[in-house]
C-alpha cells in the first residue's frame, strides 16, 4: 500500500474503539458529552489517513474549543498533510514538523488541488503548491517544499458543519 485516505461515515464511526484503553466507543463518548454539555451533539465522519512507513503525516486543528480525546485531535477546523522525502538524509522528526506547519497552512489557507493542472474553475489561489507559505510569505508552498527536500503525497481539510 502506497497512501490511502478514508472518510469513516457516521454509521461506521459510531462502534469504533477510543484508543485509550477504556473500551468506550465514539457513540458512547459523544452521548457522555451530550450529558455534560446539554446540548445535542454528532460527529457526523471523520477522515483517516495511512501511508507508507518512510512518508510522514503531520496534523493541526484549530478553533476555539481544541482538545484531544481518546487519540483523536478536535476543533473547529483541521487538517492532515502526508510528506514524501525527496531524498533520504531529510531528517524524519523535522519532516514532521514541516508537515504538521503544512497542515496549519491548510487549515489557513483552504487549497482544494496539490498542482495546477487540476485547479478549480483556473484559481490559482485554490493550487497548494502556488500559494504563498502562510508561516513565511516570502516563499511559496513549492519553494519551501523544494528546500526542504519533500514533496506533498496528499492533504486533507475539515471543517465542522461544512
Amino acid at each position: 500500500m502506497e497512501h490511502l485516505r478514508e472518510v469513516v461515515p457516521e454509521h461506521k464511526l459510531q462502534n469504533e474503539e477510543l484508543q485509550n484503553g477504556s473500551g468506550e466507543t465514539v457513540g458512547d463518548a459523544v452521548a457522555r458529552t451530550i450529558g455534560k454539555l446539554g446540548e445535542n451533539a454528532k460527529i457526523s465522519k471523520a477522515v483517516t489517513m495511512t501511508t507508507q512507513v518512510s512518508n510522514v503525516i503531520g496534523s493541526y486543528v484549530h478553533g476555539g474549543f481544541v482538545t484531544s480525546y481518546g487519540g483523536c485531535s478536535m476543533g473547529r477546523f483541521g487538517g492532515m498533510v502526508a510528506l514524501r522525502m525527496k531524498k533520504s538524509e531529510v531528517n524524519k522528526d523535522s519532516m514532521l514538523s514541516l508537515a504538521n506547519r503544512m497542515a496549519q497552512h491548510v487549515v489557513g489557507m483552504n487549497p482544494k488541488v496539490i498542482e495546477g493542472e487540476s485547479a478549480v474553475d483556473g484559481e490559482l489561489s485554490d493550487v497548494l503548491l502556488e500559494q504563498e507559505y502562510l508561516l513565511d510569505n516570502s516563499l511559496t508552498v513549492k519553494d519551501l517544499l523544494d528546500k526542504e527536500n519533500v514533496e506533498v503525497v496528499d492533504f486533507v481539510r475539515y471543517e465542522c458543519g461544512a
